[in-house]
């Protein structure tokens, strides 16, 4: 069993895993797999963002996530 594993199993847990997230950012991102600011479409740059630490998500690239931190630590830092 865990030498099917190694040469089959893993690749078909893999691939899984890559159809999940991808319909999982599909519905997050508005139907597209991009990002919903700047559009970046490749899927190992994109993740699931909490809109204003509610429960609502959007799907964001690492970069779009990076800099919305950035830029809500700023508001904050203002009030």
């Amino acid at each position: 069993m865990k030498r099917w594993y190694q040469e089959v199993g893993k690749e078909r847990e893999g691939i899984a895993r890559v159809q999940i997230k991808t319909e999982v950012l599909t519905h997050y991102g508005k139907g597209y797999l991009a990002c919903v600011i700047c559009g970046e479409s490749r899927l190992a740059c994109l993740s699931i963002d909490h809109i204003n630490g509610g429960g609502r998500y959007q799907t964001l690239c690492m970069n779009c996530q990076f800099l919305k931190s950035v830029l809500d630590r700023a508001k904050y830092k203002e009030t």
